[in-house]
């Protein structure tokens, strides 16, 4: 299989991945938010802060480095793996012997115990993340895919008899680790590569300089990501954290996993052209008018229904978190663009760009939670200034690909602008007729329903080359 058959049978096996998680994780965060109450969820979003700033630093570069070093060893592979282990298990017991002082320091009862079990997945992760770079690598998704429904059919069975059965924050605590178990052993026994106990330095040196720039651009952006949680449920509450990542979590559910499946394939697929970069841009526009034109309206459209899905869905007790719904997907509106550009650059070597961009957004979005927080006392605030500093990051990377790669602003406006205009022209129309007073479940129905009747006839009137890709492609198989 050449090239360019791997990258699309890559994505799509990992769509079909993301798209099965996306489906199961849905339903079950709908049910689970029926059962278990909004303060068990901001328990749970405080531990998975620390949790995801450890797995920050056990998994932040080093599983990018073997997948972007052009010639990479078993003993390369094992000396990574048992790094990142023993970094992991230090990290453990920092997390353990801390805990009791998280609890005291966010006034929670039970928060302690909950971050001892959850934070046993920062090894299981370390160990996961070389399995994963090992696919990537060989561009081999559809295990991503078996893996995947292992786990999430598992967990999602072992979560909703829990909180059935009324163990409210641990039916969280169970779905979350069992997921990340199930995974790692699903991949265990169906790809080639198994630890051996071989370590050498030189590995470690050898993939040090590209994956140590990754990991301090990792550990950055997830320090600027994690802030707003950690301020949130201290100034506030942690019913004030579960509406805010309530409210974040349904868009970053749809958009972040398939952003991020686009950028697992992109990355190794790249990488292998990097001394290529006409081809490699010609790929980058290729990816902005697919996934622009698949993305912009499924944003759009959530923006749009967001009142009528949280009633219909969630119930009237998370009414409060649809103002941040609608604000946080806005978030997403940049991110095709932004992961595109990111993994373009980082195919050509180029990890300083990545982390100078981590910076700047990092001391940024600090500076605007410190307005909204103590000015202005405001949370929607500390959402905008996700929206914002999202977008000027997007901005900064926009700068780097049109001097490397010659991608003019011109021709990205060219391929992104067109899908963007047409989505928001299809929420306005969505929003107000979603102003109808008619049962809530119809509402939403016809509201999803004209979404992708107005969206798709449009595209078709103005011919997107999206859209004419796929009605040649159908017609072809007609004509057989």
């Amino acid at each position: 299989m050449n090239s360019k058959n791997k990258m699309l049978s890559g994505i799509g096996w990992t769509y079909a991945e993301r798209l099965l998680a996306q489906v199961v994780s849905f339903l079950v965060s709908i049910v689970l938010a029926r059962l278990v109450s909004p303060q068990a969820f901001g328990l749970i979003a405080i531990v998975q802060v620390f949790i995801t700033i450890c797995d920050a630093l056990t998994i932040g570069g080093f599983g990018n480095a073997l997948i972007q070093t052009r010639k990479v060893s078993n003993e390369d592979f094992c000396s990574i793996c048992w790094f990142s282990v023993g970094i992991s298990v230090l990290l453990y017991f920092l997390l353990f012997f801390s805990a009791p002082y998280v609890q005291s320091f966010y006034d929670m009862a039970g928060l302690c115990w909950v971050m001892r079990v959850m934070g046993l997945r920062i090894i299981i992760s370390a160990y996961n993340s070389i399995q994963q770079a090992f696919i990537q690598r060989k561009m081999e998704f559809k295990k991503f895919f078996f893996s995947t429904l292992g786990g999430t059919l598992f967990s999602a069975i072992v979560g909703l008899t829990m909180a059935y059965k009324g163990f409210g924050v641990w039916a969280l605590v169970a779905q979350y680790m069992t997921n990340s178990i199930v995974d790692t052993m699903v991949l265990y026994f169906t790809i080639e590569w198994k630890p051996q106990l071989i370590f050498s330095l030189k590995s470690i040196k050898k993939l040090w300089k590209f994956g140590f720039g990754i990991l301090l651009s990792t550990l950055t952006y997830t320090l600027k990501d994690s802030i707003r949680s950690i301020i949130i449920g201290k100034k506030y509450s942690a019913d004030s954290l579960a509406y805010y990542n309530q409210g974040k979590k349904y868009p970053n559910l749809v958009m972040s996993d398939i952003v991020d499946s686009l950028g697992k394939v992109l990355f190794p697929f790249l990488s292998e052209k990097q001394e290529n970069r006409s081809e490699i841009k010609n790929y980058m526009r290729k990816s902005v008018r697919a996934t622009s034109f698949l993305l912009c309206p499924i944003l759009a459209g959530i923006v749009a229904v967001a009142d009528t899905f949280v009633y219909a869905f969630l119930t009237a007790k998370w009414a409060d978190s649809i103002i941040y719904m609608r604000i946080l997907t806005l978030v997403y509106i940049a991110r095709p663009l932004c992961t595109v550009f990111q993994k373009s650059i980082l195919a050509i070597g180029k990890s300083s760009i990545n982390l100078c961009h981590e910076i700047i957004t990092s001391l940024l979005t600090i500076v605007l939670i410190l307005i909204a927080i103590f000015y202005f006392n405001s949370i929607p605030l500390i959402a905008w200034s996700y929206v914002i500093v999202t977008i000027i990051g997007t901005v900064f990377f926009a700068f780097f690909v049109k001097k490397y790669f010659n991608y003019s602003f011109k021709e990205m406006l060219i391929d992104y602008a067109p899908s963007f205009l047409l989505s928001c022209f299809m929420a306005i129309c969505v929003f107000f007729m979603g102003r109808i007073q008619i049962n809530i479940w119809i509402k939403l129905i016809i509201q999803i329903i004209a979404g992708v009747t107005i969206y798709l006839g449009l595209a078709v009137l103005f011919r997107f080359d999206v859209m004419n890709i796929l009605i040649k492609k159908i017609s072809r198989r007609n004509e057989k």
